[in-house]
């Protein structure tokens, strides 16, 4: 099953080249620069939806992408005013690169470290999910690390679990070496966030690392066994997951066998570590551009001990991709499910780990 999934994910990779790929390009917002915007599309929220207020998320307005640009060069598509570094790192015998994205800004609320899904480059992920933009619609400084063996992050199967550690130390290495050279402090928040086989490292990473206040997962598995090991109550963190009901790359129901958690497991074993007690809210967000309903189950302010909360963001009928804007030349519904547009993984997606993380 898992070699099924893996070579699934490699004709993703080809597809994508032609422009689509099922993941997004586009969006704004936020504090770089979100003029004429709403308070919600600035900074997203299930209270201000609840509240009636206008959320929809606005497309390229800060990094417009055009339709001939190839997603998958190994740069991130210049964004005018975001810049763009590469840096290399050595750590627990592991050598790889990571880009380090800025918006300009001199005092950041957050580092969020993005995980590329199996075989792509850095940069190609930077362009598929919007890096460019969230490091510019947002006081974040973005770290895009490229996977130290064969461009795949472990996950926990029987030919992996040992290269797990190894691993979690290098992405540590990778975040202290950004903080050095961006004079970030230890005390600004960690943020993780992965589509796909990098959704299922950031449960490992992010429940390894005491650092990390808030894991944003997209498309995700879990591997229970690895998945148990690492994720404790020794280290509470919040959660965002964004998962498609029609996903038959990673199910939302699970592999069967047992063989991966399904997607509400993972959730309210996230719930229980951090201490929730109370049942969940629910909120329908608006189909306002795209015919999919999407829902989000979500923990109310001060419902958890740990301070933090946890979301989870159900596309009904969605498949496996990064819900946001997309490109639409290439429709690849019939390997992965439809997109929505309706709910933006990037930057809705980090306004909701702000929250998880209780910042």
């Amino acid at each position: 099953m898992k070699f099924i999934r893996n070579a699934a994910m490699l004709v993703m990779l080809m597809l994508a080249a032609c422009g689509g790929g099922g993941h997004g390009d586009g969006n704004g917002g936020g504090d770089g620069g979100g003029v004429g915007q709403t308070d919600c599309q600035a900074a997203f929220s299930p209270e201000k939806l609840a509240a009636g207020e206008d959320c929809t998320p606005v497309a390229g307005s800060l990094c417009p992408v055009a339709d001939s640009e190839n997603l998958l060069q190994p740069q991130p598509i210049p964004c005018d005013g975001v810049d763009v570094q590469e840096f290399s790192v050595t750590a627990s015998g592991l050598t790889s690169s990571y880009y380090a994205l800025t918006g300009g800004e001199q005092n950041y609320d957050a580092v969020y470290v993005g995980l590329h899904y199996l075989g792509i480059d850095k940069g190609a992920f930077a362009n598929i999910v919007r890096l460019p933009e969230l490091a510019k619609g947002r006081k974040v400084l973005v770290i895009a690390p490229q996977a130290p063996t064969a461009n795949r992050w472990p996950t926990g199967n029987a030919l992996d679990s040992a290269q797990i550690a190894s691993n979690v130390e290098w992405v540590k290495a990778v975040v202290a070496d950004a903080r050095s050279r961006y004079h970030v402090q230890d005390s600004v928040p960690l943020y993780v966030a992965g589509l796909s086989d990098g959704a299922e490292f950031s449960y490992l990473y992010g429940c390894s690392d005491p650092n990390v206040r808030a894991i944003l997962a997209t498309a995700s598995a879990a591997n229970p066994s690895s998945f148990s090991a690492a994720c404790t109550s020794a280290h509470q963190v919040g959660t965002v997951m964004v998962h498609g009901t029609s996903d038959i790359t990673t199910p939302y129901n699970g592999l069967p066998l047992g063989l991966t958690m399904p997607i509400p497991e993972i959730h309210q074993a996230f719930k229980t570590i951090d201490g929730c007690s109370a049942a969940d809210s629910t909120i329908p967000v608006p189909m306002t551009l795209d015919s999919f309903q999407v829902t989000i189950d979500y923990t109310a302010k001060g419902g958890c001990s740990s301070g933090g909360r946890n979301f989870l963001v159900v596309v009904d009928g969605g498949g496996h991709n990064w819900p946001g804007k997309s490109r639409g030349l290439i429709t690849t519904e019939v390997l992965y499910g439809g997109q929505t547009e309706n709910f933006d993984a990037t930057l809705q997606g980090y306004d909701l780990l702000r929250l998880a993380a209780g910042d």
